[in-house]
């Protein structure tokens, strides 16, 4: 039995994804493509290649699947246009790009970039992939833009296994700060305008990073870690002024936080804002290009909020559309899913906003009646 996209929603995804399938060079990719976000979009059900392909083109689960993890179309065209995208929709001085880790957890080690590694802040060890993760923020709305992996040590120096898993030749290896700024280049060459950049402590304790954005001309509020964060946390004058924010998140109760900032020595060193969270916790804010205390603890809430909203967002491509439930081993495949996710998740943003649809280019395709989509080549 097939399931096809409900004609509310089917229409207006053909139409919206005009520009970005012009990056895609033959009719059978972009069908294929088509196809493939609808299979992600469709509620329930796990949506790996096969039991997607099923909802959507049964009988195919071969070409669906050399479509995701062969065909060699390059990501970069359909990045730079959902960087395009993004920019119309939140893009300005006032936006906030957030740079943070997303895990995948994974058996095994077969699977490209598959290892035992820091899974979350605290640093606690587990088997799978990290990702780099770019969104773009602006008030509430965020928006996934870049999805990198980050290929571990041990995996850049066994030339077998990356010959096997199609890591491109030339790839050595990266931290992920690198990675970050390597992706951050590649979002701003394609017109992604961003007012500040905000990260967590596993980049704000990053000299690199912090390096890379001030070269940059970049505005960044980095979340410090404990050693820099001490004398914020535990030795703050008893007069400090205070302000406590508040933004509605998650059900039953809003997030509050209060903060206090501390100006650092150097010229132009800028601010450490103490972060106190309602719920328990307490975490420090490096925070430059503030003129005083109250701009700094501004700064500092804003990107506080735009973090979470962040991680919500990758939360959302996990529940959503399936990011997770890739199942292929080789790093072609891999990038093609995460792009994939990415503009369904970008499409249902569009729709939840009610925005008009782009409109269709020269690579918009009509959706062919399951089974005669071609073969991606």
């Amino acid at each position: 039995m097939t399931t096809r996209a409900p004609d509310r929603w089917g229409r207006e995804l053909e139409d919206w994804l005009g520009p970005f399938l012009e990056g895609l060079p033959r009719k059978g990719q972009r069908r294929w493509a088509v196809a493939y976000l609808e299979g992600l979009l469709l509620p329930g059900g796990r949506k790996s290649v096969e039991p997607l392909a099923e909802r959507v083109a049964p009988g195919a689960v071969q070409q669906l699947h050399h479509f995701v993890a062969a065909s060699p179309w390059d990501t970069a065209p359909l990045e730079d246009a959902l960087a395009r995208w993004a920019d119309r929709l939140l893009g300005g001085p006032d936006a906030t790009l957030v740079v943070d880790d997303l895990f995948l957890a994974k058996q095994g080690g077969h699977s490209v970039g598959v290892a035992r590694q820091a899974c979350d802040e605290a640093g606690r060890q587990a088997n799978g992939q990290a990702l780099v993760a770019l969104t773009l923020c602006r008030g509430e709305a965020a928006v996934p833009v870049g999805l990198r992996l980050h290929l571990p040590e041990a995996w850049c120096a066994d030339a077998a296994r990356r010959r096997e898993a199609g890591v491109p030749d030339g790839l050595g290896y990266r931290p992920r700060w690198r990675i970050a700024l390597d992706e951050l280049d590649a979002r701003l060459a394609a017109g992604l305008r961003v007012g500040r950049v905000v990260a967590p402590a596993a980049y704000g304790g990053c000299a690199g990073f912090r390096r890379g954005l001030a070269e940059r001309g970049l505005a960044c509020a980095l979340e410090a870690p404990p050693p820099a964060a001490a004398p914020a946390l535990d030795g703050a004058p008893a007069g400090l002024d205070h302000t406590t924010i508040v933004w509605r998140g998650a059900p039953p109760a809003p997030h509050v936080v209060r903060l206090g900032a501390l100006p650092l020595e150097g010229d132009g060193a800028g601010w450490l804002v103490r972060a106190e969270h309602a719920g328990g916790g307490r975490d420090g804010w490096l925070v430059d290009r503030a003129p005083g205390r109250p701009e700094a603890v501004a700064v500092a809430g804003e990107a506080l909020q735009a973090l979470w909203l962040a991680r919500e967002a990758l939360r959302r491509l996990r529940g959503e559309v399936g990011l997770d439930h890739f199942e292929g081993r080789g790093w072609r495949g891999l990038h093609h899913h995460l792009l994939l996710c990415q503009l369904a998740a970008a499409f249902l943003h569009h729709l939840r906003a009610g925005r008009p649809s782009q409109g269709r280019g020269r690579g918009a395709v009509r959706r062919p009646a399951t089974p005669d989509l071609a073969r991606a080549g």
